[in-house]
Order: structure tokens, then sequence, then C-alpha cells
């Protein structure tokens, strides 16, 4: 037996008896959610609460039977009980039910016995646990996967294309004359893959959750998609259904909220101590957004508002973002060198009307090389955060109409003086440290 149990029980008693009540107790938790389960699927294998904690019994008895008299009575048990489960399998199959859920719990519940007596029982409980979870949510799963579609899912293979096969293949060199050696292949698509990843699991949890789990949630999700998308979005409903204008508010605040997220996990993907400066004007702007989105809301807030935003990533998108983001690179060096800090912040401005992500990645990536101060960095992430809000509220008040084109005016006020409060803060916390 290994010194695990022995750490763990102490005794020789507690070192005998502890695994079987251990493995007894993980073939109650999976016997406990297959007999709940036996209305909703029709499996031969007498599965429920007192088989499954007898499977589990009987795989930490083999192996004990394995250590204490031989190996290959351990082996010959585990190979009859695999023989009977896929005996039962074949049977359940003559009658026209191929699944082989229950099948497959029993030989894991035997292994997980098997796994107490050798010591690794927090291991084993722990992948009965997860083991009993994916169980249990066999209703839930269908339902996402049904609202998955077919391109969702090519999608979803591109996006693994680029990272697992793509990605492992560029060199991971800078390129470039001495000042602007500033294209690194890997790291460049390095980072149009964690910002597609987070997009698209935006979308994806959108298509999951549905309009149904509310409003909050769909524009949190949705902020991480694309704001500006949402925003676009919301816009038009709220124009074509004036009653709605409240329930876009909210969903355009989450968005813009989520925006900031979106911002900070790209920060500490790129250059982590970044996060500590950036982290209180990003994190009180989405915080007072939220709550003035929440305040103008009212009770439309329990509104099952629908929007659709299209799948955010393609190729043709992941080529875009890395293109942009080594111009607006190559832009913010060139300014920060022959213009200094103005051409730094007019850069920052000018770039965060087009999109955050290339900014944001593009300055973290310069103060990761001390090629800009990280102050200077933030104050760009800040500025360049800035336009973007400004921009959204233009396309609010454009294509939303003038009601909700107030309230996203408010909305953007309560963005800046959020920033502005963080940015004071963080400032005044530098030269108090200082």
């Amino acid at each position: 037996m290994d010194t695990t149990t022995e750490v763990a029980f102490g005794g020789s008693q507690w070192q005998t008896f502890a695994p079987f009540g251990i493995a007894l107790a993980i073939g109650c938790l999976i016997g406990l959610e297959r007999e709940r389960s036996a209305a909703h699927e029709n499996s031969g294998l007498p599965g429920g609460i007192r088989t499954f904690p007898l499977v589990a019994l009987l795989g930490c008895t083999a192996a004990w039977l394995g250590e204490q008299f031989h190996l290959a009575l351990f082996i010959a048990l585990t190979a009859g009980f695999a023989a009977l489960v896929v005996m039962a399998y074949f049977l359940t199959g003559s009658r026209g039910d191929i699944g082989m859920t229950t099948e497959v719990a029993a030989l894991l519940t035997y292994v997980f016995g098997a796994m107490t007596y050798r010591g690794h029982w927090l291991l084993a409980a722990g992948l009965a646990v997860a083991t009993t979870v994916l169980l249990s949510l066999r209703r839930i799963l269908h339902e996402w996967v049904r609202k998955i579609s077919e391109q969702d899912l090519y999608a979803a293979l591109k996006l693994a294309v680029i990272t697992v096969i793509v990605l492992p293949l560029l060199p991971d060199v800078d390129y470039g004359p001495e000042l602007l050696r500033l294209f690194n292949p890997f790291r460049t698509w390095l980072l149009v893959v964690l910002v597609s990843a987070v997009g698209f699991l935006g979308y994806v949890g959108m298509r999951v959750v549905g309009p149904q789990w509310g409003l909050p949630l769909s524009g949190l999700l949705g902020g991480l998609v694309s704001s500006t998308a949402v925003t676009l979005a919301l816009a038009g409903r709220a124009r074509e259904e004036p009653r709605l204008v409240r329930a876009c508010v909210l969903g355009i605040g989450l968005a813009w909220a989520a925006m900031g997220i979106r911002i900070a996990l790209a920060v500490a993907f790129v250059h982590w101590p970044l996060l500590r400066w950036l982290g209180p004007p990003i994190g009180l702007a989405s915080l007072t957004v939220s709550l003035g989105a929440w305040a103008l809301s009212g009770q439309s807030r329990r509104e099952a508002l629908d929007f659709e935003t299209k799948n955010p990533f393609s190729l043709w998108s992941a080529m875009r973002l890395a293109g942009l983001f080594l111009v607006i690179l190559i832009a913010v060096r060139l300014a920060q060198l022959y213009l200094h800090e103005s051409g730094l912040i007019v850069a920052a401005l000018l770039a965060g009307t087009a999109d955050m992500d290339a900014i944001t990645l593009s300055l973290a990536r310069l103060a990761s090389r001390q090629d800009i101060v990280s102050l200077w960095a933030m104050v760009g992430i800040c500025l360049a955060a800035l336009s973007n809000t400004l921009v959204k509220t233009v396309v609010a008040y454009t294509f939303g109409g003038r009601p909700l084109g107030h309230a996203t005016a408010l909305l953007a006020v309560f963005t800046i003086v959020g920033g502005g409060v963080g940015l004071m803060f963080t400032v005044a916390a530098l030269r108090w440290g200082g």
C-alpha cells in the first residue's frame, strides 16, 4: 500500500479498512446518480445505489488480493468484470439501446476502487466527483450541444488549428531594424490566439445560455466578443422597439464593463506587472458603468432580450488582427521615438477609435520590452479606451435614437469618471510610494 494512505489514516487497522470505506463512498456517490437517472437512461447493466458500491468494493478487493497473493488474481478479476460489462452492453445493444454511459461508469468505478487501495484515494475521490457531475449534467449538455451550429464547430476547429498546429511552427525570434525589432511571429500569433479565444468563448457562452438567462449575463458575454458590436445591435433594437430602451442601456453598459475584463486579460497575458498600474482605472471604470447601467435600467433588467452577434472568429479576422497589431505597434513606437510622449498619446487616441485589442496588446508589448515605461503604457491604454467609449456613444446616438443616445452618454460619463478616479489613484499611489 502507498505511504500516502499510511500518512492520511495512520495505524494498521485504518491502513487496512480505510481504503475499502472510501471505495464504498465513491460507489455510493456514482450509484446514487445512476439510480436517479434510471428513468431517463435504459441500460441493461443493473446499476444503482447498491450495484455501484459493490463494483467499487470489488475493485478495491481485487487490488488487495493482487498485492497480498498474486498479481494474476487482480488481472483475472479485472478481465472478468470487463467481460461482464461488455456482455451487458451487447445484450442491451441487441434490444436497440446503443448507449454505454452506465457501462463506462461501472468500469470507472471499478478503477476508482482499485486506486483507493493503492493509496491514490484523493485522486480517486476527485475523479469520482467529476464523473458524477458529468453524468448528472446529461440533459443540460445535450441542450447546449443542440445550440451550437455547424459553423460554430468549424470556427472552433480553425481556432484549434491556429493554436495547436500553426503556433508551434512559428519562430520565437525578433525581426526588424535595431530600434524597431518588434516583429516576433510566435508572440504576435500567440496574442492573436489569446484575443480570438476570449471572443470565441464569449460568443459560445451567449449561444449556450441564450436570452432566458437574462440580459445582464448576455451583455457581459457579448462584451467579451465585441462591445462595439453589442452597442450597434442593441441600438438597432432600441430604435425598432422604444419600450426596450432601458433594457438596451443595461446590455450596453455591461458590455462596456466586459471590455475592461478583456483589456485586463490581454495585459495580464502580455505583461503582468502592467496590470498593477492599469487595474484601478480599468476596474473602477467597469464598476461605475455597471452600476450606472443597472440604476438606469430600472425594472427592465428582467427583460429576456435577445440580440444577434456573429461568430467573431475566422482566419481572416485573425490575420487582420495580427496585421493591425503590427501596424499599431510600429506606429506607436515611431511616435514615441520621434514625438515622445505626445506622439504616443495621439497614436493611442487614434488607434482606440478603431480597435482596442490591437492598441492594448501593442502598448503592453512595448512595456514588456521596456521600450516605454509602464506609466505611459497605462495612460495610452486609458486614452484608447476613452476614444473607444466616445465612438460607441456616437454609434448609440446615430443608430439608437435620442433616448438611447442620452442614456449612453450618461454611461460614458460614468465610465470616464470611474476611470479618471482610478487613474488619479494610481498616480497618487506612485507618487506616495516614490
